[in-house]
């Protein structure tokens, strides 16, 4: 047997073995924890025939594939400004490489989710912050080690720059730009999900967050209600804490999810309160904002107006 053959049937042996102990666990264990690799290709069988799971694929791929040939670009740019123009290779390999390289991918989903609406811009701009570093240090190689005679021999049929990159460099570079597209192509397909969890109404991302939503029903409904008067203290700052407690009771506001047992005196009525892993806030205090209460008999009694404690 060759090595090559071997090396396939040890690589093949252990993906049988870890599809035989997951099997092997997964019956002692509830599905809705640890489904059998059987019950799971069977629900991948009806994904793949379920539209709506098709046109979230196709939105997901499709941004895969933008993002990676816009960071090819913007990456293969950077390098050969870097490679080409000698002033600005220290821009390019100790500013902007260094920046695009610690900055994690959270954080460029985060400040995505904060300056852009949900949707296909947010999602491939994360992308592409993320990989444009994969591309540029790929094709940045490839430039370095170009064959330095080949370049020469071009040099001496033709002094035209564009016809030397279409015909010389371009060609030279396809090895470093299929590296960089393979490494991107596994690489965009893990951002695109952390992306569209936070910010798209489409996708694969989308679809776990809305399954996620479904298995705890209480995240889709009503937690909290709190009235905050326009005089409050915290209000009054117009500023930013970053901390929940601090920054909600900055103005009225609304929570889906689960509810607070401290709100309830007694502890009977506790299992009645919305149960939930997740507990959202959505401000809605203004000066326009009226709330009125409404005792049984119908009377009616102002509580907020224009922002301020009526009763």
């Amino acid at each position: 047997m060759t090595s090559v053959a071997a090396e396939r049937l040890i690589g093949e042996g252990l993906v049988m073995l870890a599809l035989i102990a997951w099997w092997a666990i997964a019956r002692e264990l509830p599905e809705f924890i640890l489904p059998g690799p059987i019950a799971v290709a069977r629900r991948l069988a009806e994904l793949f025939v379920t539209p709506d799971f098709l046109w979230n694929l196709f939105a997901s791929t499709w941004r895969v594939l933008v993002s990676i040939a816009l960071a090819l670009l913007i990456g293969g740019s950077l390098a050969f400004l870097a490679h080409d123009v000698p002033w600005l290779e220290t821009v390019v390999d100790q500013r902007i490489k260094p920046v695009l390289n610690s900055f994690p991918s959270i954080g460029w989903a985060i400040l995505a989710a904060i300056w852009f609406e949900p949707g296909d811009f947010s999602v491939i701009f994360v992308e592409v912050a993320i990989l444009i570093p994969f591309c540029l240090i790929n094709i940045a190689e490839g430039l370095r080690n170009a064959d330095a005679d080949l370049m020469e021999m071009g040099r001496s049929f033709t002094r035209n720059r564009a016809r030397m990159l279409w015909r010389l460099r371009l060609p030279l570079l396809v090895p470093y730009g299929l590296s960089a597209t393979r490494i991107a192509y596994g690489i965009a397909w893990k951002i695109t999900l952390v992306a569209e969890l936070l910010g798209a109404p489409s996708g694969l991302g989308y679809l776990m967050l809305r399954a996620q939503t479904a298995r705890d029903d209480g995240g889709t409904r009503l937690g909290e209600v709190a009235l905050v008067d326009g005089s409050g203290r915290i209000g009054k700052l117009d500023t930013v804490f970053y901390d929940t407690l601090y920054d909600e009771n900055a103005a009225s506001h609304i929570a889906l999810g689960g509810a607070y047992p401290l709100a309830v005196g007694d502890p009977d009525e506790r299992d009645r309160m919305n149960q939930s892993e997740s507990h959202i806030d959505f401000m809605i205090g203004s000066p326009e904002v009226v709330v009125t209460g409404i005792h049984p008999d119908g009377t009616r009694v102002p509580v907020l107006v224009g922002g301020e404690w009526a009763v």
